[in-house]
């Protein structure tokens, strides 16, 4: 069956076509002045709780050598994960309500921690246990994106401004 022909049957029936794909969705529903749906369940900030050791523990382990993924890339050290999770802990103090961020490790030696917000998203990079300047990127569901580098506390006016 075409498509303009399945679309057509789909009218007849008096039903919109589904939309599958949560990106396609959430812009159609910040187009039509909806709020988007959540990513993920929120998980919680408090340093005692269980999330939080488990996010401590996967950055931690995120330190890597030299040519960690055979394609000459930066080792991640052992600094820069203290450093990312001190970065997570005043980011949750900052905007607890987004929840605790998605650790990742880049090849050009940092620690990638990405918060999702609704409309935007922020990934903040941590290369050195020197948080005074630090490298970012955002993003919007509207493909509009931009970054640098800035001081920590201007990182953390970005990210309440999700």
């Amino acid at each position: 069956m075409t498509a303009p022909r399945a679309a057509g049957i789909l009218l007849a029936w008096g039903r919109p076509p589904q939309v599958t794909n949560m990106a396609v969705r959430d812009a159609a529903a910040v187009l039509q002045g909806q709020k988007a749906t959540p990513r993920r369940v929120r998980a919680r900030t408090d340093r005692d709780s269980a999330s939080w050791r488990k996010f401590e523990t996967r950055v931690l382990g995120l330190r890597r050598p030299w040519n960690w993924d055979g394609a000459r890339s930066r080792a991640i050290r052992a600094s820069a994960c203290r450093a990312a999770v001190e970065f997570a802990r005043e980011a949750c103090a900052v905007r607890p309500d987004l929840g605790l961020p998605r650790p990742s490790g880049s090849y050009r030696g940092a620690v990638a921690l990405t918060w999702d917000a609704p409309q935007e998203s922020l990934t903040v990079f941590v290369r050195t246990a020197d948080l005074r300047c630090l490298e970012y990127h955002w993003a919007t569901l509207a493909y509009e994106h931009g970054g640098g580098t800035a001081e920590r506390g201007k990182v953390l006016d970005r990210l309440r401004r999700l």
